[in-house]
């Protein structure tokens, strides 16, 4: 279960990189509040992932 969760989540997020890239070069010069929205989600979603692999079980 444990590895089914975590490839879910890297490609999820894979996928989201991709969507926000795209939507980069749509939106032209430079949009920062989605860049830095991003990076904060990312930032969670990484916490989140070494919080659960730290978790004695």
């Amino acid at each position: 279960m444990l590895a089914s969760s975590k490839r879910m989540n890297s490609s999820s997020r894979s996928q989201i990189l991709l969507r926000w890239k795209s939507d980069k070069a749509q939106s032209g010069p430079y949009n920062v509040e989605k860049e830095i929205l991003t990076s904060r989600f990312l930032r969670d979603t990484e916490t989140c992932r070494q919080n659960f692999r730290n978790f004695p079980y």
